[in-house]
């Protein structure tokens, strides 16, 4: 055999053992040569592929631009371009093609290999996904102000702002107004020599609103500190500066109130001497700051007070909070004015490091009241006036006397009835009564003690429970023993479904947040659910991914009543569009609140029904993206509550919960991705070590994840690859460019090493991260 014969033959052989597609076709598009992998990617035999011109391997709207880049590889030797190959059988296959130009048998041809990167663009997706979805811009450039690269913030931002798109090696200076060019380079220059400079800048939108910019401009350095550019990263603060302009209104309303509002405040030291005292004292006891500074409180109360206020000082230094009975404080007129004051112990704190107390002038309050007692037709006459529930009780008698608002507002008539203690406490809401009684009963005890406040949930007449705010003054007689309170109830529920509501919606948040499955967070959900709305009842039903049928997913099974209902009826757990009470409010995407006639007639699984025993059922759609995604059923054996409930704050799940569910799934979902991907991806930090590693790279090296992240990487390379990945490794954390099948050995934990090829992604996060995606090439190069 000749020698040409055997060159040829090994050349044949090379070809075929290439793991890419390799190809060599001359000018007029006939193809000469190729490999195996090009029938097993194609489906083609040899006698159809040499029929086939190049352009014939991939989809029509695909040829024009390879028409074109084949044209550029014969023009200037070389040219490269991502193209699905069309097999026979009419599947894609995305590859990366690089051509260069050569005389074969002095013929012009262009030669090259298709890279298989079907793989690499689902990892380049979901890079992309984290980097592309964070609220901060951001722009690279180097040292000519020329754009490197940009987020998709950046670039939709700007878009948006200017209506031009961005490229790379742009000069970012003539994205800017003639009129700044100028100020910027010379801004630019100081960043290039060190500097880190922020400035704010103010933008007209296109639909004419102001937005704010925070700029933050610093050099770009690589891992040996040379500056290789500038980054600069803009993060829109429009709705920061207003919350912030409301803390300062807020402040000066503070301000404000500590000179003008009706309440005295002071900070005591344990001595009982001034150290701190608001500027109203000017105005309700003609006192100015600088009087009392220093000063002993102790010499401005009334002679006949004093020792029962010593008394009370004493007990502050050991409690909490005290509230002193009504006393008299000398004014600078020599008049004297009652007060009413609670002291709070707040030497721990060290903002204040003393004794706070409140007070308020009751002078007039104790007038009235006097005057109450000498002339009950004037008390009479306030309830009429008052839009609060007004109350008086006779201790003595146990009898209460509303004023006319109580009806009004609650809807009670006990005109013909009488109203004592025990009536008060049926409307009351159970676990509110048991929760104060310890209290109450404390306070009644206490003989210093005449103000009285609350916060409960009280019942009107069609059986809702409102929250309701009750403030009282207990008069008592020589001996301090109370016999006679006078006080008024308000309705507050609207501020208090806020402040619940805001409550619900971050302990759910808690545990969407910390557990780590969706089946768990909606556990936790439930309960808590349950015990905030004194439910026995609580599901959840979630549309299938095909949005045909609901299934149930996450139900509580705390009693014996709701095991035996589970039994019985095991074989429900599923329902179609419109079928039963969770496919009905599917359908309608409206909450239904049953009673228990209602719920016998709707409630498809009749056979179960009996052993729960409610008296409400709430069903309630829970949406992401104006799609319902899960239904919320809640019930009670108590009948009017889960009403209440779903207009209080259960009517705010509707679209929070539905987005926490898809939000949980969507996480699960990529970290089994990650867990279950086949070949190594890890997330490496600016620091050298690994943060994240998935379970092929343990199990390629033997190591556990925490071991392999616990310690630099470079503990784990081969003594001879340190300074190869040294180098690579600056390089890619400081941005300049990704890493692109770099090859190094990594140890074993039984001693061996294994060679990896190494791709990298662009850094991105707040720490400079990277991810990378490596492949075991060990047998292919040993």
């Amino acid at each position: 055999m000749s020698e040409e014969r055997l060159d040829s033959l090994l050349i044949e052989n090379l070809i075929d053992n290439l793991q890419e597609v390799f190809f060599l076709f001359n000018q007029k598009g006939k193809m000469i040569l190729w490999n195996n992998k090009v029938n097993q990617v194609t489906g083609y035999n040899n006698a159809e592929i040499i029929k086939l011109r190049p352009l014939d391997f991939f989809p029509k709207e695909e040829q024009k631009k390879i028409n074109q880049k084949i044209e550029t590889a014969f023009k200037t030797g070389k040219a490269s371009i991502d193209a699905n190959i069309l097999s026979k059988e009419g599947e894609l296959f995305p590859h990366l093609f690089t051509a260069s130009f050569t005389y074969y048998k002095n013929e012009p041809c262009l030669y090259g290999v298709g890279l298989d990167i079907g793989d690499l663009q689902q990892k380049v997706f979901e890079i992309n996904l984290m980097l592309n979805n964070t609220d901060e811009a951001f722009v690279i450039l180097d040292k000519s102000f020329r754009i490197i690269s940009f987020n998709q913030k950046f670039e939709e931002n700007y878009f948006h702002l200017y209506g031009k798109h961005v490229s790379k090696l742009d000069n970012f200076l003539d994205l800017a107004k003639e009129k700044h060019r100028e100020k910027l380079t010379l801004m630019y220059e100081k960043v290039l020599q060190g500097e880190f400079v922020t400035t704010e800048s103010k933008i007209l939108s296109p639909e004419g609103k102001l937005l704010i910019y925070d700029f933050t401009h610093k050099p770009a350095k690589n891992k040996s500190g040379e500056t290789l550019g500038i980054f600069i990263s803009a993060i829109d603060v429009t709705e920061k500066r207003k919350a912030q302009k409301k803390i300062r209104k807020s402040e000066e309303r503070f301000k404000t109130m500590m000179k003008e509002g009706s309440d005295l405040i002071v900070i005591l030291d344990n001595e009982g001497n001034y150290k701190f005292v608001s500027p109203n004292h000017l105005y309700y006891l003609g006192y100015s700051e600088g009087e009392l500074m220093s000063t002993s409180s102790f010499s401005l109360i009334h002679p006949d007070d004093l020792d029962r206020i010593k008394d009370t000082f004493k007990l502050i230094l050991v409690q909490k909070r005290v509230t002193a009975h009504p006393y008299r404080v000398k004014h600078k007129d020599s008049s004297w004015r009652w007060m009413q004051s609670t002291a709070t112990n707040l030497f721990k704190d060290p903002t204040i490091g003393g004794i706070v107390i409140n007070s308020t002038d009751v002078t007039d309050l104790v007038s009235i009241q006097k005057k109450l007692e000498a002339n009950y037709e004037l008390y009479n006459y306030i309830q009429k006036a008052s839009n609060e529930a007004i109350f008086e009780w006779d201790i003595r008698t146990d009898i209460f006397t509303w004023g006319e608002s109580f009806e009004r507002i609650f809807g009670h008539d006990f005109d013909n009835k009488v109203f004592k203690l025990k009536d008060w406490i049926a409307l009351v809401h159970p676990l509110d009564a048991e929760k104060e009684k310890n209290r109450w009963n404390l306070f009644l005890a206490d003989k210093e003690q005449v103000k009285w406040t609350n916060e409960f949930r009280f019942l009107d007449s069609k059986g809702v429970y409102f929250f309701v705010e009750e403030v009282a003054y207990l008069v008592r007689d020589d001996s301090g023993e109370p016999i006679r309170m006078i006080g008024s109830i308000r309705d507050i529920s609207h501020q208090k479904k806020e402040t619940i509501k805001n409550k619900l919606l971050s302990d759910i948040g808690y545990f969407f947040k910390n557990e780590e499955k969706t089946i768990l967070a909606l556990e936790k959900s439930l309960e808590y659910l349950s015990d905030m709305c004194d439910c026995n009842f609580a599901e959840i039903w979630m549309v299938s991914k095909d949005r045909l049928s609901l299934q149930l997913y996450s139900n509580l099974e705390s009693s014996e009543e709701l095991r035996r209902f589970y039994i019985s009826t095991k074989t429900q757990r599923k329902f179609n569009f419109g079928e039963g009470l969770p496919g009905k409010v599917w359908k309608t995407k409206q909450a239904l609140n049953l009673e228990a006639k209602q719920i016998e007639n709707e409630f498809i699984r009749a056979e179960g029904i009996k052993h729960l025993k409610l008296g409400m059922l709430s069903t309630i759609p829970l949406f992401y993206n104006g799609e319902v995604v899960a239904i919320l059923m809640l019930g009670s054996k108590n009948s009017g509550k889960q009403e209440f409930y779903y207009k209080m704050y259960l009517k705010s799940l509707e679209h929070f919960l539905g987005a926490e569910i898809i939000r949980k799934q969507q996480q699960e979902e990529l970290n089994q991705l990650f867990d279950n991907a086949p070949d190594i991806l890890a997330v490496a930090d600016a620091s050298g070590h690994f943060r994240k590693v998935n379970p092929a790279f343990c199990q390629l090296l033997g190591y556990t994840a925490e071991e392999i992240t616990s310690r630099p990487f470079f503990e784990f390379l081969h003594p001879e690859d340190l300074n190869t990945t040294n180098k690579e490794y600056r390089e890619t954390v400081s941005g300049l460019r990704k890493a692109d099948n770099f090859l190094n050995r990594y140890r074993c934990k039984s001693g061996e090493y294994k060679w990896i090829s190494w791709k990298s992604s662009e850094i991105f996060g707040e720490e400079g991260l990277v991810y990378a995606f490596g492949r075991d090439v060990t047998e292919r190069i040993e």
